[in-house]
């Protein structure tokens, strides 16, 4: 199995929804890897909290789920992990995602071992 993430999106203020807009690109990464025939399931953190804010630097913050919530939705029989992110200011908190998978799934031998990341 493929687990697909849609990390929390940074906002500095709202003028719009277009942060918690349907992962369109996601989903067609999640459509080809079943199309190869490959089980696929998806973690959208905005989808999972779209209220839910937390302050990420002095002038911005995520919505979504907080990062440490991921990890728990992250089937423990996913072979591989795929991270989107789009924006290079969503990078740190995407990079720190990276490190709470690392940290909780891979202290069990059987964890994923690859994680992927996808600018969709």
């Amino acid at each position: 199995m493929i687990c697909l993430i849609r990390p929390p999106a940074v906002e500095s203020f709202r003028i719009s929804s277009g942060s918690i807009t349907l992962p369109l690109g996601l989903a067609y990464i999640a459509a080809a890897i079943e199309v190869a025939g490959h089980e696929v399931h998806v973690v959208d953190a905005i989808a999972l909290a779209p209220m839910t804010k937390r302050r990420y630097h002095a002038r911005a913050y995520l919505v979504g789920l907080p990062l440490e919530d991921i990890v728990p939705h992250i089937p423990k029989e996913a072979d591989s992990i795929g991270v989107n992110y789009i924006f290079t200011h969503e990078w740190p908190a995407t990079s720190r995602l990276i490190e709470l998978i690392r940290k909780v799934l891979w202290r069990d031998h059987d964890a994923p071992r690859e994680i992927n990341l996808a600018a969709a």
